[in-house]
């Protein structure tokens, strides 16, 4: 830093280290500049204030976007990118009021991050406002636009309205991600609608793209709660078969599944596989195995798995403890049973 010499040099600087989201560093770049008595410009403190944005601080952006005296286009949609990526929706929509108030029209990267904030931040009312009101102010949504607004819409199981978006999307020329599709499907597994959820991965194939963990782990789960245990198993082969690594939601999905067959083996493998990956067992995965061993009349094998819960720290909530205090009581009789017969 003691080698900047020119306002210039520490723009360039502060817009290098932005670029590897290395915030801090830039922030201090700005700060170094001010300590020398030179009031950085507009274009430094937009700049500084977008790395805070790449890096996920909406609060040190904020502070320099508060030190500004007269904010400009650009530095409002910084700050307001900043408030998308972390869900700061009341301040992304109070920024871009303050923008209009400036007397600068916010342009379709501000609304998209403000769209982004809401969804993020769960108001799923807010985000679809937005896009009405980028079309008021003359302006087309683009697949960022949708994105956000379709997850919005998964957040707030308003499937209908996610379908209803990518529809739009296909008239107005705008193709979808995979982003996109993986928010669709969520939207409608958060529904209950597996049938569209499974209509959604065949257009996704059927336009080139390619689905990802998300998309899978979305179609399964919607499949599980749509008791369709033979489909949901077909898709977790599937994606193994394709290189995709699980996440919790797919695991979760499959482990719903063999257990409502009673595949306790299975659900066995795939809870030790859990471990060995480090994506460790929720209560959820733990009551569908304990559910599985029900089904199969495994009641050592259910109060085995409580023992593991408790060594593992998970605790059990009520299901599962219903479950073993049905297996144990199942247990003591057959001991009971056995002995008879042995006698």
């Amino acid at each position: 830093q003691g080698l900047l010499r020119s306002e210039r040099e520490h723009l360039a600087a502060v817009r290098a280290l932005g670029r590897r989201s290395a915030w801090a560093a830039a922030v201090e770049v700005l700060e170094s500049l001010k300590r020398s008595q030179v009031e950085p410009g507009e274009s430094c403190y937009s700049a500084a204030i977008r790395a805070c944005s790449r890096g996920g601080e909406p609060v040190p952006a904020m502070r320099l976007f508060g030190a500004m005296q007269k904010p400009s286009a650009s530095s409002f949609g910084a700050a307001i990118s900043a408030c998308g990526s972390t869900g700061h929706w009341q301040k992304a929509l109070d920024l871009l009021s303050g923008m209009r108030a400036a007397g600068h029209k916010p342009d379709l990267i501000a609304y998209n991050s403000a769209i982004s904030a809401c969804q993020k931040g769960g108001k799923s009312r807010w985000a679809l406002w937005l896009m009405e009101a980028l079309r008021v102010d003359g302006l087309a949504p683009d697949v960022v636009s949708y994105s956000a607004a379709i997850s919005a819409c998964e957040e707030g199981r308003r499937w209908g309205q996610a379908l209803q978006f990518l529809s739009e999307m296909g008239r107005a020329g705008v193709a979808p991600n995979v982003v996109t599709y993986s928010a669709s499907i969520s939207a409608c597994e958060k529904g209950r609608q597996w049938e569209r959820a499974m209509a959604l991965l065949g257009d996704m194939r059927g336009q080139g793209v390619s689905p990802n963990v998300f998309s899978y782990s979305a179609a399964m789960s919607a499949c599980e709660k749509g008791q369709q245990w033979q489909l949901a198993l077909a898709l977790w082969s599937e994606m193994r078969t394709v290189g995709l690594t699980p996440n919790r939601i797919s695991y979760s999905a499959v482990i719903s599944a063999c257990g409502a067959n009673g595949h306790w083996p299975q659900v066995l493998g795939l809870l030790d596989e859990m471990w060995r990956q480090t994506t460790s067992p929720d209560i959820r995965n733990y009551t569908s195995a304990l559910s599985s061993f029900e089904k199969s009349k495994e009641w050592e094998m259910a109060v085995c798995l409580l023992s593991e819960m408790r060594l593992r720290r998970q605790q059990p909530d009520l299901i599962c403890s219903s479950i073993v205090k049905r297996a144990r009581h199942a247990a003591r009789l057959g001991r009971k049973s056995r002995g008879k017969r042995l006698q």
